[in-house]
């Protein structure tokens, strides 16, 4: 579809700010998201995928959550998609030897294979650099994280649970599921009710533990239990 001029020429005017408030006092973090989002579309800019991922990294370090998921599935796949927050929600989980036969985020419309093949070679699929970004999702306190604090979890829960990116661990998956569950994620909540009883069980008391325990930590350095 052809974009009449004046939108053109005001979505580039609204590139040009975005990218100028990046580093700015102003909520740096969601400019470069949306700058990032700009140029990883082709919205108002010609489509850039190396440079919007670059921000896209800036956006992640300063503790923007969609794109520190993002940032996570491009290097849990090595394909540097269009970011589609709703999408990034709802992907299944698969591993990199998986990326062609099912995409993560796919462009509306015929996709352009230059540009597809463009997109995986700006960065190489990393387990290890994907499972620190949804980690740092996953501890994101941000004001504004919505269920995207849970869909980390539910991603670390089956790293844990099929032992993708570290060592396999069952119990601390069934722990991840159901923060997850907890924090919003629909995908997390089908989990837990395949769960046997017992696994959701003791995995609730390791949590209890765990939280009395940090708990009590947390009282040891105020000196005080009150608010």
């Amino acid at each position: 579809m052809r974009i009449p001029r004046k939108a053109y020429s005001a979505m580039r005017a609204e590139f040009s700010l975005l990218k100028t408030a990046t580093m700015g006092p102003v909520n740096p973090k969601r400019t470069a998201y949306n700058a990032a989002a700009m140029l990883l579309t082709g919205r108002g800019v010609p489509c850039d995928p190396r440079a919007g991922y670059e921000l896209m990294l800036t956006a992640a370090e300063q503790d923007c959550i969609e794109a520190q998921l993002y940032v996570a599935m491009v290097r849990l796949t090595g394909c540097v998609g269009e970011p589609d927050t709703p999408s990034i929600r709802r992907i299944p989980f698969h591993k990199p030897d998986r990326r062609e036969a099912v995409p993560l985020l796919e462009s509306v419309g015929a996709p352009d294979e230059r540009l597809m093949d463009r997109r995986f070679e700006i960065v190489d699929a990393d387990e290890e650099e994907a499972i620190y970004y949804m980690r740092k999702a996953a501890h994101n306190q941000g004001d504004y994280t919505g269920t995207s604090v849970g869909d980390a979890e539910f991603l670390l829960a089956k790293c844990a649970d099929e032992g993708f990116g570290r060592e396999m661990d069952h119990d601390e998956a069934a722990e991840l599921y159901l923060r997850a569950a907890a924090h919003g994620s629909l995908a997390a909540r089908e989990k837990v009710k395949a769960l046997p009883a017992y696994q959701i069980e003791q995995a609730k008391a390791r949590l209890r533990m765990k939280n009395t325990s940090a708990n009590t930590k947390r009282i040891g350095r105020t000196g005080r239990s009150g608010n």
